[in-house]
């Protein structure tokens, strides 16, 4: 390969990579790396608030649930009132049906007396009539016979 001649000004230009960097160029760089992360921030932030706001969303379902619970819970509250009311008329009927069932027996027991005694008192007004009939034939038979 044939040799080309560098010529003096070749040799001064050096790749772009190999150039030293100005104060400026630094500060520059600084910048942008400082804009860069500026921005980075902003952007973290953002998403952070968009977190927060979905917390705060399902906080507030939460919540909503939570109050549909509690209303449930004074619903069931309400039906165990209703239901113990309904407990307590059913042993006030109880205790009416316990009492007229004694009062049943009782009657029935007297019932009883009654009748033995009507039947005794219809014996005794047969005896009485028999006698009458008696004591008419012994009349008439004397009033005959006089």
């Amino acid at each position: 390969m044939p040799s080309v001649k560098k010529s003096a000004t070749a040799k001064l230009v050096r790749p772009l990579k190999d150039l030293p960097a100005t104060r400026g160029m630094l500060h520059a760089v600084r910048d942008e790396l400082k804009s860069g992360i500026r921005s980075l921030e902003a952007k973290m932030d953002a998403r952070f608030k968009g977190l927060d706001s979905r917390f705060e969303g399902i906080d507030s379902r939460f919540e909503s649930i939570d109050s549909r619970f509690e209303s449930v819970d004074a619903r069931f509250d309400r039906m165990e009132a209703m239901f113990l009311d309904l407990k307590s008329t059913v042993e006030e009927t109880n205790a009416i049906v316990a009492r007229t069932h004694l009062m049943m027996e009782e009657q029935h027991h007297n019932n009883k007396i009654v009748m033995e005694h009507l039947v005794g008192l219809g014996q005794r007004q047969d005896r009485v009539e028999t006698r009458m009939t008696s004591v008419e034939e012994t009349v008439r038979s004397l009033a005959r016979a006089r």
